[in-house]
């Protein structure tokens, strides 16, 4: 979307030629060129609780208990979720 966008404004490329090129349509890339469409920064209703530093360390465990052939089910990964947050504050 957005290399569609890019390619419109800086005269790559014409608006029929990039929605056929890209797959989009062209009233959708007509608004991102004349960035009528607001991007949030986070996708969905609720903002992350927590840190992306958190989320990685969590990630990298999940990913290690997966090569040792320990399963976690969902309630162990909510527990460990929730204990890493009460303890970061």
């Amino acid at each position: 979307m957005t290399m569609g966008a890019a390619a419109i404004r800086n005269g790559e490329l014409s608006l029929r030629e990039a929605s056929s090129l890209y797959g989009i349509p062209k009233s959708t890339l007509e608004r991102h060129k004349n960035k009528k469409v607001n991007v949030p920064s986070c996708l969905g209703r609720f903002q992350p609780t927590l840190d992306v530093s958190i989320e990685t360390e969590l990630a990298a465990y999940c990913s290690d208990m997966q090569h040792h052939f320990i399963g976690l089910t969902i309630r162990d990964l909510r527990q460990m979720a929730f204990k890493l947050a009460e303890r970061n504050g």
